[in-house]
């Protein structure tokens, strides 16, 4: 049935970019970010007065990396050394 097949790509579409999400802000968390606010985006600010912006939702397989390259790139900025 074609509509099962998409219910089924819908749903695993959702679990890994929910995943995603919970991966996310564990990585962002562990560099001392903290969530400001979400809604298009999340937004986080650093205790040195950083702040970080990403998409609500990863559109890529690389969005950890990515974050991760922007997080190393703005504390760098401040002077901390990641």
């Amino acid at each position: 049935m074609p509509g099962s097949l998409a219910t089924t790509t819908d749903t695993s579409i959702k679990a890994i970019a929910m995943a995603t999400s919970k991966e996310l802000l564990r990585t962002v968390t562990k560099h001392g970010f903290t969530l400001v606010r979400s809604r298009k985006h999340l937004i986080f600010d650093h205790p040195c007065g950083a702040r970080l912006v990403t998409a609500s939702s990863a559109s890529d397989v690389r969005s950890i990396r990515n974050v991760e390259s922007n997080i190393k790139r703005i504390l760098k900025g401040y002077g901390i050394e990641v």
